[in-house]
């Protein structure tokens, strides 16, 4: 067995394998991407990020990677997810009697460990029905808001990204919320290449704000963001889906960035 280097070998600083020189340049390449991030941001370690989420899984589509970029970066998140998400015509894998709301909160819980989010709520809102409780629903992000004191608030874009009436209606309430020094992040979409099936719940004509800030996801932050989806499993069967549906997040660049609007 070879001796240790001795720190007095001019050569011993540098005397590291290939094998670990990869290791320290993936190491410095994941710091930059996660540090980078913290900079656009203007956030420091131990600063506070309160997302609102209208439905189980929107967290996983469209800040997974940044979800879990920002907590390994000792950020305190917080996640609300407004509704149980029971209105879905997705129900993969279930049963007709299966309670669907229950499974689905069952499947946010486990995205949740994925991203490595501690705080999280989710309310009992009717999912298809918060532009019917505006004034309600106005309270509660409130109050929320209130509670959490954020440095940062992300919700999804103003015209919800495909138009979900769940989506604007959430995302007008949480912009009229929030107020200086508070500031407002939307997350939403490049220009797609293929729309999601579920446009056509859109209840006007949508144009996603473009990005100013794009996500550069890392391997790993790949590998968590498909784990996510995975644990939505009601909702995501890549063997059953349409090819329009398997190949979305692929062809809209999803997997690899994720798009914010600071």
């Amino acid at each position: 067995m070879a001796s240790p280097a001795s720190p007095r070998d001019n050569n011993s600083v540098l005397n590291i394998g290939l094998g670990s020189q990869k290791k320290v340049s993936i190491v410095i390449y994941l710091f930059n991407i996660m540090s980078e991030l913290l900079k656009k941001l203007n956030l420091i370690p131990g600063g506070k990020i309160l997302i609102f989420m209208p439905h189980p899984d929107d967290e996983a589509v469209f800040l997974a990677g940044t979800i879990r970029q920002l907590v390994k970066n000792k950020i305190n998140v917080k996640v609300i997810t407004a509704t149980r998400g029971e209105a879905s015509t997705l129900r993969y894998g279930l049963k007709d009697d299966d309670d669907l709301a229950q499974v689905r909160e069952t499947e946010l819980t486990n995205s949740f460990k994925v991203l490595g989010v501690k705080n999280q709520e989710i309310w009992d809102l009717p999912d298809g029905g918060l532009i019917k409780i505006k004034t309600k629903l106005k309270e509660k992000v409130k109050k929320a808001i209130q509670d959490f004191s954020p440095n940062l608030v992300i919700t999804l874009e103003p015209d919800g990204i495909y138009g979900h009436p769940d989506h604007i209606a959430l995302s007008d309430v949480v912009t009229n919320c929030v107020k200086k020094p508070i500031r407002l992040v939307y997350a939403t979409i490049a220009p797609y290449t293929v729309k999601p099936q579920k446009s056509h719940m859109a209840i006007r004509q949508v144009y996603p704000l473009k990005p100013n800030l794009i996500v550069n996801l890392s391997l790993l932050d790949k590998l968590a963001k498909i784990r996510s989806l995975k644990s939505h499993k009601t909702q995501f069967n890549f063997k059953k889906t349409k090819p329009n549906d398997s190949n979305f997040f692929k062809v809209n660049k999803l997997l690899n960035y994720e798009y914010l609007v600071i």
